[in-house]
């Protein structure tokens, strides 16, 4: 899901950041949903930290 997002044209950041922001709101332990798909997205733009460091900055709780 995290990687067909963040493949999308324009404003994709935002739209997968909000996306795990409002996601988060849905679980039980909101902070161990976000550490752990902060370690997805690490996974997936590992070669990008600039536009990793971003998003990790827009889904802070």
């Amino acid at each position: 899901f995290l990687k067909l997002l963040l493949s999308a044209a324009a404003n994709s950041d935002e739209v997968a950041a909000a996306c795990l922001r409002l996601s988060s709101a849905a679980h039980p332990d909101r902070r161990a949903f976000l550490v752990a798909a902060g370690k997805e997205l690490a996974r997936l733009l590992a070669n990008e930290p600039h536009r990793l460091t971003a998003i990790l900055r827009r889904i802070q709780p």
